[in-house]
């Protein structure tokens, strides 16, 4: 099983966030440096590292929701754009056609 690029860079992303609140947790006095490693260390980053995917993930969704009509926006044009120029071709194709019928009678 594999995973996007942009999956692992967000989840490293979290991680980061995470592991820099415990961190702060530590230096605040709410955490001793020695339970970082321990059941109270590990319970500390795993309740950030939920926090931050989550926020990741309501970022995520509502970001999905503003790019979606962008993107059909852009398929619209690229279409409209790919007709045109194919109508064009269509255009140059025949005229040429009509030149090489002229040339041969």
């Amino acid at each position: 099983m594999s995973i996007s690029a942009s999956t692992a860079g967000l989840i490293t992303l979290a991680l980061g966030k995470a592991y820099i609140q415990v961190c702060k947790s530590i230096k605040m006095g709410k955490l001793e440096e020695a339970d970082l490693a321990g059941k109270l260390g590990v319970d500390a980053l795993k309740s950030a590292l939920k926090e931050q995917l989550e926020r990741v993930k309501a970022k995520t969704e509502s970001g999905v929701d503003t790019v979606k009509p962008a993107l059909q926006k852009q398929r619209e044009k690229i279409k409209s754009k790919t007709n045109a120029s194919i109508n064009t071709l269509k255009s140059a194709s025949q005229e040429q056609l009509k030149k090489i019928k002229k040339s041969k009678k």
